[in-house]
């Protein structure tokens, strides 16, 4: 971006923030690599800083290239690095630009989740798709759209889950609606709609759990109505005294009157929620 950069110089790892970042996650094979490279006393190019704090003598940059240099610097124990600091002066938008500019010409180019991560981040900074298409310039105009398309649907989806997790908390419409910078009557729509959405799966719970009971109950009447012919063919064949089979049966009524009194129960339970 044609920036004036001063001469290299040693800087404290600890000076340096990972702000302007734009990749989602570290290489850890491309960490090791540099580590050893570092460790053979090969010289490698300079990471780029850019100066993002310097107050009551503390002075804080942040990476615009060399998170990896840093990371396998860190890893042997060192507590520095060689940095060239560039000048600031910059927005925001403009330093995650320039952050991905110099990785895509980079060993390792970021990869498509790193440019759509680089995006949202510009877009949440202010932003829009024309500063972005200008500060992206050395990435094809469609695609640029694509990422900027993707990222705001990415963006407005969070924002309306976060909203409905304050209503259901319970935030005000109105408060959860500012708070989020969602549109009041589209957070209204979707509250509408998870009820909907509500219901109709409730409705398909009850409607299986109907299903199983009358399964259930089909499956266990023809297998008992089954053996009780079997008793009373037993009967007939003269192998079995009547009386057993009487025995059987007031079983079966006793447990047809338990399986009765707790279905009562469980009505006096859903009666109780039904007050509540």
């Amino acid at each position: 971006m044609g920036q004036k950069k001063q001469k290299s110089q040693m800087v404290r790892l600890d000076q340096i923030v990972n702000r302007f970042d734009v990749r989602i996650h570290l290489d850890d094979d491309t960490v090791y690599h540099l580590a050893d490279l570092y460790k053979s006393k090969v010289k490698l190019p300079p990471v780029a800083l850019t100066l993002v704090g310097n107050n009551n003598g503390s002075v804080a940059y942040a990476y615009i290239d060399g998170r990896h240099r840093g990371a396998a610097r860190a890893l042997l124990g060192l507590e520095d690095v060689e940095a060239v600091i560039e000048s600031g002066g910059r927005d925001t938008e403009a330093l995650y630009a320039e952050a991905l500019r110099a990785n895509v010409g980079g060993s390792k180019p970021p990869t498509r989740a790193d440019i759509a991560h680089t995006v949202r981040r510009m877009l949440e900074a202010g932003a829009n798709e024309s500063k972005i298409t200008r500060l992206l310039s050395f990435l094809p105009k469609g695609i640029i759209h694509n990422y900027v398309s993707s990222a705001k649907a990415h963006i407005q989806r969070d924002q309306m889950r976060e909203a409905l997790d304050r209503v259901a908390a319970g935030t005000p419409i109105e408060q959860a609606a500012q708070s989020t910078k969602v549109d009041q009557s589209t957070l209204r729509d979707a509250i509408a709609g998870k009820k909907r959405n509500w219901r109709s799966e409730n409705a398909d719970i009850v409607g299986g759990t109907k299903r199983y009971i009358t399964t259930s109950l089909r499956a266990a009447n023809s297998a008992i109505g089954n053996r009780i012919k079997q008793l009373l063919q037993m009967i007939d064949d003269d192998d079995l005294d009547p009386k057993a089979v009487k025995d059987v049966l007031d079983a079966w009524a006793t447990n047809v009157h338990g399986t009765a009194h707790r279905i009562q129960d469980w009505r006096h339970r859903l009666g109780q929620r039904m007050e509540n």
